[in-house]
């Protein structure tokens, strides 16, 4: 007689390993990600602070040029001020001064632009940590007025570095890096 028989079940080793990660590789991986992030701000936050500091200057010199542009287009004197004081970090207005008063009044003067306050880790002076101008005010010929250029300082005291945007009495603005050759010490 033949008798029936069940083939073995197959052994436990044998079986297919599961896929996917274990909990011990997955905190293995996170604690390392979370290592070289944490090397990794301090450049990223001095990375981004230099973004600003280059994005406030090239906002500024923009803004001197059109200053620049407008008083030879409308020919009439336009003028760019801080918007509070003396305060250039706090953002500045650039207007035509149909009143030629020098100071902006919103209910005589045309508002061309307008620019909200610099990051707060950011500072504007004047060349050597002087004084800053109260304005600058193209003259109808695209000139400067006053008896000199000028310069504002861009600072960031995080990342120690500067720019600087420069105003000649032609009306002629440019934006330099003190850590380059071509900003020299004029104005």
């Amino acid at each position: 007689m033949l008798a029936m028989t069940r083939a073995p079940a197959p052994p436990q080793a044998s079986r297919a390993r599961a896929l996917g990660f274990t909990l011990i590789e997955l905190l293995m991986v996170i604690a390392i990600a979370a290592i070289l992030m944490g090397l990794a701000a301090p450049s990223f936050r001095n990375m981004l602070l230099n973004q600003k500091l280059a994005s406030s200057a090239s906002n500024l010199l923009g803004d001197v040029m059109q200053a620049r542009n407008e008083a030879l287009a409308k020919n009439r004197r336009v003028t760019v001020q801080p918007a509070s004081g003396t305060n250039w970090a706090a953002g500045w207005v650039v207007y035509v001064d149909l009143n030629n008063n020098g100071s902006y009044d919103s209910g005589s003067d045309t508002l061309i632009s307008q620019s909200g306050a610099v990051h707060s880790a950011l500072t504007i002076t004047g060349k050597n940590g002087g004084a800053v101008p109260a304005n600058l005010s193209f003259d109808s010929r695209g000139f400067l007025q006053g008896n000199a250029g000028t310069r504002l300082v861009f600072s960031s005291a995080d990342t120690a570095r500067q720019k600087h945007v420069i105003v000649y009495l032609t009306g002629r603005a440019r934006l330099c890096d003190p850590s380059t050759a071509n900003c020299t010490a004029d104005t």
